[in-house]
Formats: C-alpha cells, sequence, structure tokens
C-alpha cells in the first residue's frame, strides 16, 4: 500500500538497548570456566587443566536443572504477566526458587556419596583422578548456588534490569579468578580452585536475590502452585536438553580422546571447550535477545517483525562469530599460552576447526531459539540432537583412530545439523501451503490482505499522513465509514500524543503500527521504545485540569473502542485498542 512502509528502526532500537546487557550476562556466566582454566593451567600445569575439563559434566549437571527451572519458571512468569496474572507470577517465582534449592541439595548430596563412581564415570585416570576428585569433591557442594544462580539471571531481565545480572556476572567473575590465586598459592590446589568458583558464584547469586527484592517478583504462598509445575518444566525443556546433551557430549568424548592419546589431547580440548563457552556469548547471546520479543510476536502473528528480527540475529551474529572466527584462527599460540599450553600443531589445528565451526553453530543457534519461541519445540530440539550429541560423538568416534582428524568434529556437528534441517523443511512445507519455507510462518492473513504493518517516524505530519492512508486498507476489509473514521481517527489521536511525550523533540526514531481485521476483531496496536508513557493513566490525571487538548483525543478513543489497554514490557511501550472483541483469536 502507497506510503505504509515498514522498517527495522524501531526493532532495531530495541534489539540493540538489550544486546550489550545479554551478551555480557552470558559471557558472566560462562567466564568462570575460562578464567578457572586459565589460572589452573598456568599455576599447576596440563594434567590440572585436563582435570578442570574432566569436571565440567558436574556444572552442566548443575547448568540442566538451573535452565530447566529458571528459564522455565522465567518464560511461565511471563506469560501468566501477559494474562494480567500477577500473583500467579510470583507464585511461579516462588515455585521455581524451591525447587532449584530443593533438586540442588539432592544433586549435592548423591554427588558426595556416590563422588568415588562419579570420578570414574568422568573418564580419569591413574593420573588425573585424585585431582578430579578434589575439584569435584567441593564442586559439588556449589550445586545449590549454581542452580539458584538461573532465577535472578532469567527474573532480573523480566523485571527491567538487565544491567544487574551484568553486574552481579562481572562480579561473580572477578571474585572467583583473584580467590583462584590466592587459594592455590596457599597450597590448597584444585580444591581451592573449586572453591573460588563456589564462593564467587554465592555472591553473584546473592547480588542477584538482592537485586529482586522490592521489585515485582516476592515471595508468596505455594498453595494451588501444583497447577504450575508442568507448564513450568515444559517451557524450561530447550534449555535444560541443550545442556543435558552438553554434558553427556563431554564425558563421551573427553572418553574418547582420553582412549585415544590421554591428558594431553583433553587439555587440547579443554581449550577448545573454553574457546566455545567465551563464543557462546555471541552464538547464545544474540538469539536470547531476540527470544521474548519472538515469542511476544508469534502471540500477535506479527510475521513481518519476526523476519525483521530474525535478519537482525543473522546481521550481528553472523559479523560478530565471523570476526571471533578469524581472530581464533589467526591467534592460536596466544591462545594457547593464555592456558600454560605449548603451542603444538594439534592444538592449532584444533582451535582452527572449531573457529570455522562457528559461523554454522551461529545459524543453528538463532533457528533454535526461534522455533522454541515460536512453539516448535520439536524442530528445535531435533536440531539441537543433531548439533550437541549425533552429528559430534559419532564422528569424534569414527574420526579419531586418524590422529588429529578427529577435530572435525565440531564443523561436522553444525553443518550436519543445517542439513538435516532442510529435508525436514522440505517434507514440512508442501503439506502446509500457508507456512513459509524456512520460518514456518503462517502466512494466511498476510496473503488475505487481514493485517497491515507499517512504521510511522515520530512526527505530527507522519501520524496524520498514515491516519489518511489507513483508509484504502479499512475499505478494502469491508469496514464501514463509521468504523473506518474510528480507526483512522485512534492513530492519528494516540500517534499525536505518543509523539509528544514519548520522544524528545530533536530525536529520530519509529512507531511500529499494526491493523488487522480478523473474524470480525478490529483492532490496532501501537508499539514504540520512547520514554514511559501511559496516555490512561494521563488520561486519568488530567482530564479534570487544563490539558483538555491532550485528553480530549484519548477520550473520543476510549469511548469509540470497546477496550484499549497499555503495556510497559522489556522497556517498550505498547497500545492495544480493540473496536470489536473475538473471544479465542488471538490479537
Amino acid at each position: 500500500m502507497t506510503g505504509m512502509d515498514h522498517n527495522d528502526r524501531f526493532l532495531r532500537s530495541i534489539f540493540q538497548k538489550f544486546l550489550i546487557s545479554t551478551i555480557l550476562s552470558v559471557l558472566g556466566g560462562t567466564v568462570n570456566a575460562l578464567v578457572d582454566s586459565a589460572i589452573v593451567g598456568n599455576m599447576m600445569g596440563s594434567d590440572a587443566l585436563a582435570a578442570i575439563n574432566l569436571c565440567g559434566p558436574v556444572f552442566l549437571l548443575f547448568s540442566t536443572v538451573g535452565s530447566l527451572l529458571g528459564a522455565g519458571g522465567g518464560l511461565l512468569s511471563a506469560a501468566l504477566i501477559g494474562r494480567e496474572q500477577e500473583a500467579e507470577a510470583r507464585r511461579a517465582y516462588t515455585l521455581a526458587v524451591a525447587l532449584e534449592l530443593v533438586c540442588s541439595l539432592v544433586i549435592m548430596a548423591l554427588g558426595l556419596i556416590c563422588l568415588d563412581p562419579i570420578v570414574r564415570l568422568l573418564g580419569a585416570d591413574e593420573t588425573l583422578r585424585p585431582m578430579v576428585r578434589d575439584y569435584a569433591r567441593i564442586a559439588f557442594f556449589s550445586a545449590p548456588v549454581k542452580c539458584l544462580l538461573y532465577i535472578p539471571f532469567n527474573y532480573l531481565r523480566l523485571d527491567g534490569k538487565p544491567g544487574t545480572v551484568s553486574a552481579a556476572m562481572l562480579l561473580m567473575t572477578t571474585c572467583n579468578g583473584i580467590l583462584d590465586v590466592v587459594l592455590i598459592r596457599m597450597g590448597f590446589g584444585m580444591a581451592g580452585a573449586a572453591m573460588a568458583s563456589l564462593l564467587g558464584t554465592a555472591l553473584g547469586t546473592a547480588m542477584g536475590f538482592a537485586a529482586l527484592r522490592g521489585g515485582m517478583f516476592q515471595f508468596t504462598s505455594l498453595r494451588g502452585a501444583g497447577g504450575l509445575l508442568q507448564e513450568l518444566t515444559m517451557l524450561g525443556t530447550p534449555s535444560a536438553l541443550n545442556n543435558l546433551l552438553d554434558m553427556t557430549r563431554l564425558i563421551l568424548i573427553n572418553r574418547i580422546l582420553m582412549a585415544a592419546g590421554g591428558g594431553s589431547l583433553v587439555a587440547v580440548f579443554t581449550v577448545v571447550c573454553a574457546m566455545s563457552d567465551l563464543t557462546l556469548c555471541i552464538v547464545a547471546g544474540i538469539p536470547q535477545t531476540g527470544a521474548p520479543l519472538i515469542g511476544v510476536f508469534r502471540g500477535e502473528r506479527n510475521n513481518p517483525a519476526q523476519r525483521d528480527l530474525v535478519r537482525l540475529e543473522l546481521r550481528y551474529g553472523l559479523a560478530l562469530s565471523g570476526a571471533a572466527a578469524i581472530l581464533i584462527a589467526a591467534l592460536p599460540g596466544p591462545v594457547c599460552a593464555l592456558f600454560g599450553l605449548s603451542a603444538s600443531g594439534e592444538a592449532a589445528l584444533a582451535l582452527r576447526l572449531f573457529s570455522l565451526s562457528l559461523p554454522f553453530a551461529m545459524v543453528c543457534s538463532i533457528l533454535i531459539y526461534f522455533y522454541n519461541a515460536s512453539g516448535r519445540v520439536m524442530l528445535a530440539n531435533t536440531i539441537t540432537f543433531c548439533r550437541m550429541f549425533l552429528f559430534a560423538v559419532i564422528p569424534a568416534a569414527l574420526l579419531a583412530p586418524f590422529g588429529p582428524a578427529v577435530w572435525w568434529f565440531r564443523p561436522v556437528a553444525e553443518a550436519g545439523a543445517l542439513a538435516v534441517l532442510f529435508p525436514i523443511l522440505w517434507w514440512f512445507t508442501p503439506k502446509n501451503v500457508f507456512h513459509s519455507k524456512v520460518l514456518l510462518l503462517d502466512e494466511r492473513q498476510d496473503r488475505a490482505g487481514q493485517v497491515i504493518d507499517f512504521s510511522v517516524d515520530n512526527s505530527l505530519q507522519a501520524a496524520a499522513e498514515a491516519a489518511e492512508r489507513i483508509e484504502e486498507f479499512c475499505q478494502s476489509n469491508g469496514l464501514g465509514a463509521r468504523r473506518t473514521m474510528a480507526v483512522s481517527l485512534a492513530i492519528e489521536e494516540l500517534l499525536t500524543i505518543l509523539v509528544q511525550y514519548c520522544f524528545k523533540p530533536e530525536e529520530q526514531a519509529s512507531v511500529d503500527v499494526r491493523v488487522f481485521v480478523i473474524q470480525g476483531a478490529t483492532g490496532l496496536r501501537i508499539r514504540n521504545a520512547g520514554r514511559q508513557f501511559n496516555p490512561l493513566e494521563y488520561y486519568e490525571t488530567h482530564r479534570e485540569e487544563d490539558a483538555f487538548e491532550d485528553t480530549l483525543g484519548i477520550q473520543m478513543v476510549l469511548k469509540l473502542a470497546q477496550e484499549v489497554r497499555y503495556q510497559r514490557t522489556f522497556g517498550v511501550n505498547t497500545l492495544t485498542v480493540l473496536f470489536d472483541k473475538t473471544e479465542g483469536e488471538p490479537l
């Protein structure tokens, strides 16, 4: 439609706003392992470095439980807030904390009781077994704080405090690094390194819970919380599966490498795993930034916004992962030296093949988070299973007898997962002719012309022009003159007051508008990333004052509409106007 263009300026501003804090949060959660590996490798040698890697599955077990309950609880609470059930959202928060505490205490007890069998399962030989046992024993004592960390990690962003997550992770990492050096020099060895990680995580977790106090999420009664348990665990399953498969893969590949070359190969693999953890802030952080917005847009069936968001993720993701890949491939010597390891040809090959896998991993990760957030959990889990386990462990086992060829398992796993995806999509889309080929978006409403999405500059002139141009859309959907006038008036009046109060006069920004006529339901939704401003609250406060010109427009919209709603989530003002409601149809 002439003049009704849709751009990604609004989405780009939101994405950029949360991108850095999300990357820093993920980095803070993974850099602890890198700090431990770097300090232990330099201070205690390659055997101690290998022992750190052999204990990696223990922390991945904590991550599996932590992400299952923390991510599941956060997503459930977000959904309940969207349904205007804030009391139930707090109940879900309380349930998630209680479950994290109970499950982590059980893991700690079982880990300490079964410590020796677990050390053998981790694949340690006689040389490494004492160091692995010392580290794992303290690691199991850290289970409660390691699992509980996932609560503030997920809930602080939901509470509008993403910067606090980054600060807590930075504090945790700094404390861990300092205590690593102090405790190892004091003679505590591997146990000291594990204790440093425990104390650093405890400090970061305590800071996170302190920041949650006084906010939206407070502890409440668990009476009636049983009905939330199934949905909570279901929503957390994809994140938990990723960590569970990572744990299983690490155990099996460590055993494959121990059999093929002993501790020296495992030490090289430790450096590769550390680089994998470091780049996870890009590979996971970028799609994590967009996942909550994908969930919102999916509920609205806003296909243009979903496509724009995936394009943004690909643009940033491929640029950053490509830069990281070039840096790692060009500097294998300094990377090995960081961990006290000599820059052998084997280590250089392993790092360069890992760097080759990064762009493929980035695409896989974006698709996994997209399919999960858009409700296609089985497809997301299929890609996860292929890249984290099936195409990693089997190629590693087959290539191990051929020496250095074993390091090809990383690019094979990532590229293989993408190769499997396309036959699945080819099989699916012919059966569902209304779905797009890769993102599987339901395009029936778009093709029927029942929805229109467009962007408006934050100016009064643009607001007036948008109101005029929407008439063609309304007429093409059979709306009468009265309803067309109501939609046009609502757009002009609401855009006018939002432009005045959400943006500075010189500020350049966009407001996204969506108008829909679906099964008898007519409405519009307006979003902007400007200053927080609730026009409904403003009307109630000022309608008796001299601000008559400002409140008159709002008053007219309230009289014409059946329902008007305002929300402030993820730093975005969202105003929804419904002229006719149809029960059960997502709007």
